[in-house]
């Protein structure tokens, strides 16, 4: 008051803002109470604000994760079908018996490169469908919708690989098809070499006019054409 009576209003309000600190101070039993209140309910708001920005930061990750997880399914869709197509005109090649064992070889194994390829693709979207399902169910884990939208990406995903595995095994069963298939062809062609060469050595001796030459001369031939189909038989 005598601050204020002697004209000196600035040391006044100062003074009534002490007092009304102090006065504070005595009611909490805390000094500087209102500094720390001030301070306390600053930094509720800074988190608070935070929180929420976060909160509407992951809200909308989720909504753009809900869409690339559509945009996926679909695409997913498309790569089947494009995959499928590569796929069949391999096989077609493959299994076409008027080709040559290389050609037909080489189509399973470009069938090979495309399964990969296609696993690649199908896996990164069908995980793409289970994490959007998971964030889903992460904002209420007792949401009977949610967890049956996670159990059906994670069926999904579980079923890609299953029609992956299906493939890859029918590639490579025909792979082992293949090389038993060329195997055969060589075995056969060499058979075919070895009884044109014995017969022609037969021919020529039948041509010997001593008789116990020409039977000694057969029996060595049917000797060596009887180690030829050893060998032959153990490739």
């Amino acid at each position: 008051m005598k601050k204020l009576f002697a004209g000196d209003f600035k040391g006044a309000i100062d003074e009534v803002k002490n007092a009304g600190s102090e006065f504070v101070d005595v009611l909490t039993g805390v000094d500087n109470s209102v500094e720390k209140a001030t301070e306390v309910i600053s930094e509720g708001v800074t988190a608070l604000t935070e929180y929420t920005k976060s909160t509407v930061e992951q809200a909308t990750a989720n909504v753009e994760l809900k869409k690339t997880a559509e945009l996926a399914a679909v695409a997913n869709q498309g790569l089947i079908e494009k995959y499928d197509l590569l796929a069949e005109s391999q096989r077609q090649i493959r299994d076409d018996e008027r080709k040559s064992i290389e050609d037909r070889k080489k189509a399973n194994d470009e069938l090979g490169l495309i399964l990969e390829k296609q696993q690649a693709a199908m896996l990164e979207n069908a995980q793409i469908s289970l994490k959007a399902a998971q964030a889903e169910l992460k904002k209420d884990k007792d949401n009977v919708e949610g967890k049956k939208a996670v159990m059906e990406a994670e069926n999904e995903l579980a079923a890609v690989r299953a029609q992956i595995a299906g493939f890859r095994s029918e590639q490579q069963t025909n792979e082992a098809a293949l090389e038993k298939e060329a195997l055969e062809l060589i075995n056969s062609k060499l058979e075919s070499e070895n009884n044109l060469s014995i017969e022609r050595k037969r021919f020529d001796a039948e041509q010997i006019e001593d008789e116990l030459e020409k039977l000694e001369r057969l029996k060595e031939i049917d000797a060596e054409e009887q180690e030829i189909e050893t060998k032959r038989l153990q490739m």
